[in-house]
């Protein structure tokens, strides 16, 4: 039977209790992985070595080791069954090493598609299961490869038993608009401007470093270390960041079906991800710099339940709308995540916070300007430079100083928060801002912070952690009367104890 079903011509139906092995393009796949590294690891270091006779030990040791890999990824494969029973998903593996894992369908919370350059060739897809877990938080719980057809009636009809959704294949993923018109040129802008402003100083920093080594080199001179180190971290922290949102976020579409969203995006590797409302913990609206400047920010998600095949990020925090004005941010909103559509009343930062926030920053700049006049006076000791230039250590030392005081009085204006009847939202930063708006239901912890530089004015910061999947960092406020911060645990609560909170609903 599995034969029958794998080399069938159509898209048969699936009985119950049939096992059947996944698509052979994983042992091919994962042969390829090994030849490659091998070759890195064993074929070039043997071949490099002062012997007339390396060429032939290193093709017989990377010939023998690969060989060796490909019969054992053949033997797993073999091996290796999944079975789409009535209520479960049933994964048996009869190696050196058992696996017997039984997913219930009640338990899956998304069911999402991965296709990278090896399955568009062969013609096969990845379907990804993850459960409500924050163990399965950067790799699923399970992922299945089968021939894409067969891969698109399985996630389909588990989806309308999941999601009750009624449609097909074609009509969901091909006639359904996405909500919002997104084209590849919004992409293109999406991968520049959305990076963190940090991030985009450093590349442009040493794009300039790396063009004047340039020209130095063409005038005459020679290849440095300089000009080396100057291009990786530029590649590292320039194009590397924008080629990945670029690549991942291609013919980007989005839309919701019922209660259930559904993302499709993807340059090379084709990304289809689906999720119910009622999963997502919080939404945060991100507005860097340069973006703002031309009245853009982007909406990101934090989804329970979501994971990816490679540890990709992107893929546990759907984008749920790239760079946009806010008008059009607000339009997806209201048509894909109305939930978290509510009348906001924000408060700032008290005035008294101004003492916490100086105090803070004449702290970091004492630890700075001490750091800074170490290095100095060890760069004038060992003669690296000389004490006339010890003059630039006054210079950066104002400059630090300046830079804290002035981050801290633009965030006592920035910061603010606000509590209503269904969620609450944070908002902070200076540059790159980020309005983190978050639902009561999906509280893990609240825990209210003070110290020596906020317990004198009744201050304290708050720091909130979800019921997440991604969920290693919380969720932080700026300072704030504590009374007022300890509304949101006092809202939790109250929820539980009169029933408004059910978690039966996130189930």
């Amino acid at each position: 039977m599995t034969e029958e079903i794998q080399d069938a011509g159509g898209i048969p139906d699936l009985p119950p209790d049939e096992p059947m092995l996944y698509h052979w393009s994983v042992a091919l796949e994962n042969s390829l992985y090994s030849a490659v590294i091998l070759f890195l690891t064993v074929f070039l270091p043997l071949i490099s070595m002062e012997d007339t006779n390396a060429p032939m030990y290193a093709l017989a040791a990377y010939a023998g080791l690969t060989g060796f890999a490909i019969y054992v990824f053949y033997w797993r494969w073999r091996r290796t069954t999944v079975t789409f029973r009535e209520n479960d998903l049933h994964i048996f593996r009869d190696t050196l090493f058992k696996q017997d894992k039984k997913i219930p369908y009640n338990r899956i919370a998304s069911i999402n598609v991965n296709r990278g350059v090896i399955d568009r060739v062969l013609g096969t897809s990845r379907l990804m299961f993850n459960i409500n877990s924050s163990v399965n938080s950067v790799i699923p719980e399970a992922v299945v490869t089968l021939r894409t057809d067969l891969a698109d009636k399985i996630r389909h009809d588990l989806s309308r038993k999941i999601y009750g959704s009624n449609l097909d294949a074609h009509t969901e993923d091909n006639v359904i608009p996405s909500v919002v018109s997104i084209s590849n040129r919004d992409i293109i802008l999406h991968s520049f401007l959305s990076q963190p402003t940090v991030t985009a100083l450093t590349g442009v920093f040493f794009l300039g470093v790396s063009i004047y080594e340039t020209y130095f080199m063409m005038a005459g001179g020679e290849l440095t270390a300089m000009l080396i180190l100057a291009l990786t971290f530029f590649i590292t922290f320039g194009v590397i960041p924008i080629t990945v949102q670029l690549i991942h976020y291609y013919n980007y579409k989005i839309y919701r079906i019922k209660d259930t969203v559904y993302i499709k995006c993807g340059m090379i590797r084709l990304y289809n991800t689906s999720f119910k409302v009622n999963k997502i913990n919080a939404v945060r609206l991100k507005s860097p710099f340069l973006a703002r400047l031309m009245g853009r920010s982007y909406l990101e998600a934090e989804v329970v339940g979501l994971g990816a095949s490679d540890g990709n990020e992107k893929e546990i925090t759907p984008l749920m709308c790239p760079l946009k004005d806010r008008r059009t941010i607000d339009a997806v909103m209201s048509q894909v995540i109305p939930e978290f559509v509510y009348d906001r009343s924000p408060v700032k930062q008290p005035r008294i916070a101004v003492r916490t926030i100086y105090a803070r920053a004449a702290v970091l700049s004492l630890i700075s300007v001490a750091g800074i006049c170490s290095l100095i006076y060890q760069a004038v000791y060992l003669e690296v430079i000389s004490s006339d230039l010890s003059k630039i250590f006054y210079i950066l030392s104002a400059t630090v100083v300046i830079v804290f005081f002035l981050h801290g009085e633009l965030s006592r204006r920035i910061v603010e928060m606000d509590t209503g009847e269904d969620h609450f939202s944070f908002l902070r930063g200076v540059l790159d801002r980020v309005l983190t708006t978050v639902a009561y239901d999906k509280v893990q912890t609240v825990r209210i912070r003070d110290g020596p530089l906020t317990r004198p004015y009744g201050l304290a910061t708050c720091r909130v952690r979800l019921l997440t999947a991604s969920g290693s960092a919380p969720v932080v406020s700026g300072y704030f009367r504590a009374k007022d911060l300890e509304v949101i645990s006092e809202t939790v609560l109250e929820r539980i104890k009169d029933g408004r909170y059910d978690y039966r609903a996130y189930l």
